[in-house]
């Protein structure tokens, strides 16, 4: 038998290799193009994931403003944000209703000199006015690193004021108690953890008491304003049916204030921003402000922001000052800016519907990686480059200017909207 014993030629060797090579370089390609899809996708998604868990405690926050606050002090006093060297660069006692260095804002109820809470304050880092985006001690994003304000930004700041503001269990609870002719009751809500527990912190106020509303019922001279217990000081008289209601501040420092509050900014953290957001860009915090000292304990909620923006939309009773009317023909009004507005008006007239009628929050942030095969400014929402409200069509920010130009185009920006009814004005 003849057997053909002849192998492959060297020129078929080298084909094949050159056919198996380009093989498995189109198969890298398209892994690597698959892969690098993956991370974007992964990134996008936890983005997301982010996006709703952070906003969700924000839209709740803003929801509940003004929960528990006291509309007339009833002479007591009591302090807010102090001094704090290094966490900001605005200052954050201008939020404040209450010393230090609080501002006076006009005529409202209650000590002059200790003004009652407000359900909202914010500082206005407003995109149109030149001075204000190059200022070092207004709004914008504050770099950790440097000290400094970063180029170009004009997020706001938000202060959200309430008992149940507060991460804690002790600020989510709250009770009555009702006199009933010779003695009083204690709602304590069956075995549940609703109610304050012994020992909680909490704050005490009348609903209606004569003419005034919400009145703060406190023992004069106290350092602390009451903890809960089965006694409870100060109470209804006997014989009064008068009903208080118990709203709990928390059960690990002594009160300084008759409520809770949490501070909502954006700033870029000394160390540990994440590498995959853009320059310029900062973490949204929410920052509770301790009731021990007066400084904030901060929570990151979403990262790789540049641009945080407020709105408040009024009936037409409110002070017409840095507001405008885009709501024909109701004369609604929409603010940017409410330091001029006291408690009062904020809450609007007594037995009318809350003069605040909406808050609307604008988030502009990165979503997924940096992504050179992507060009943003090819979009059909490209017009993000100078973002607009619903309400008018002024900047937000200018991204060219505040990320560059062109890395902002690396990036996919996505716009956050939340529009909330403030339930808690009443």
């Amino acid at each position: 038998m003849i057997r053909n014993e002849r192998g492959f030629s060297l020129v078929e060797l080298m084909i094949t290799m050159v056919i198996f090579v380009l093989v498995i370089m189109a198969s890298s390609q398209i892994f690597t193009a698959l892969l690098t899809q993956f991370k974007q996708q992964s990134t996008i998604a936890e983005t997301n994931i982010e996006g709703v868990v952070g906003l969700d405690i924000l839209r709740r926050d803003l929801a509940h403003a003004g929960f528990g606050l006291p509309w007339v002090m009833n002479g007591a006093t009591y302090t807010e944000a102090v001094a704090e060297s290094g966490q900001t660069f605005w200052v954050d006692r201008e939020l404040n209703d209450g010393p230090p260095n609080n501002p006076i804002r006009g005529a409202d109820q209650g000590d002059p000199v200790s003004n009652p809470p407000a359900a909202f304050r914010t500082l206005n880092g407003d995109c149109n006015d030149s001075t204000n985006l190059n200022s070092s001690t207004t709004p914008g994003i504050h770099d950790g690193a440097t000290g400094s304000k970063t180029p170009k930004t004009c997020a706001d700041v938000l202060a959200i004021k309430s008992t149940n503001v507060a991460m804690n269990d002790a600020a989510q609870r709250w009770s009555y108690i009702t006199n009933r002719g010779s003695w009083n009751t204690i709602m304590s809500w069956g075995t549940g953890n609703d109610a304050p527990q012994n020992n909680d912190f909490i704050s005490i106020i009348a609903p209606i008491d004569g003419a005034n509303q919400h009145s703060l019922k406190w023992t004069s001279g106290s350092a602390a304003w009451t903890t809960y217990g089965d006694s409870i000081s100060p109470a209804p008289a006997d014989n009064s049916f008068d009903t208080y209601v118990i709203y709990g501040l928390g059960n690990d420092a002594t009160p300084k204030r008759p409520f809770n509050r949490a501070d909502y900014y954006v700033k870029r953290p000394a160390s540990g921003m994440p590498s995959r957001c853009a320059p310029h860009t900062g973490i949204l915090y929410k920052a509770f402000l301790n009731q021990s000292n007066g400084l904030h304990t901060e929570t990151p909620l979403l990262d790789c922001v540049i641009d945080f923006q407020v709105e408040f939309q009024f009936d037409a009773s409110v002070p017409a000052t840095s507001c405008w009317q885009p709501v024909p023909p109701s004369g609604d009004k929409i603010c940017n800016d409410i330091s001029h507005l006291t408690a009062a008006d904020i809450r609007g007239p007594l037995g009318q519907p809350p003069a605040l009628r909406e808050v609307r929050v604008y988030i502009v942030a990165q979503e997924g990686r940096r992504d050179t095969s992507y060009d943003f400014s090819r979009e059909a929402v490209s017009t993000i480059e100078m973002l607009g409200t619903q309400s008018q069509t002024r900047p937000f920010v200018n991204l060219k200017n505040a990320v560059g130009d062109p890395e902002y185009k690396y990036y996919r920006w996505k716009l956050y909207t939340l529009t909330v009814k403030p339930t808690n004005l009443r």
